[in-house]
């Protein structure tokens, strides 16, 4: 018995994602974050395997002259606090 497998493909799919927004005590900045999980995967024509599920995050802070700064990223948990 032979086993081939050709064409595998490697994918990111986000799941379960939780967003959050927190406001200065000032109330003139924002913070905005994303927990999600972050799934790897492989693809074959006979299935998908998955290779690893991982707790990630994304944040930024935003206000009215600034725009959109201190953007953030990774594995983990965001940061709630201001």
């Amino acid at each position: 018995m032979v086993f081939r497998v050709t064409g595998l493909t490697i994918s990111t799919q986000v799941e379960n994602k939780r967003y959050g927004t927190y406001y200065s005590p000032s109330k003139k900045y924002v913070k905005i974050t994303c927990n999600y999980t972050a799934v790897s995967k492989i693809v074959t024509p006979v299935g998908v395997i998955e290779i690893r599920r991982k707790d990630a995050f994304q944040q930024f802070k935003w206000n009215v002259s600034k725009g959109v700064y201190e953007g953030k990223g990774g594995y983990g948990r965001a940061d709630s606090s201001f």
